[in-house]
């Protein structure tokens, strides 16, 4: 059961990471424009 948690865990941080990149990437493209 644990390892079950720190699996979601680590996926709620894998999405997080994800998105910050994809909105960094995002507003790059905005600025750049």
């Amino acid at each position: 059961m644990n390892k079950f948690k720190q699996f979601l865990n680590n996926l709620a941080l894998a999405l997080i990471d994800a998105r910050k990149a994809y909105t960094k990437r995002h507003l790059n493209q905005l600025l750049g424009s």
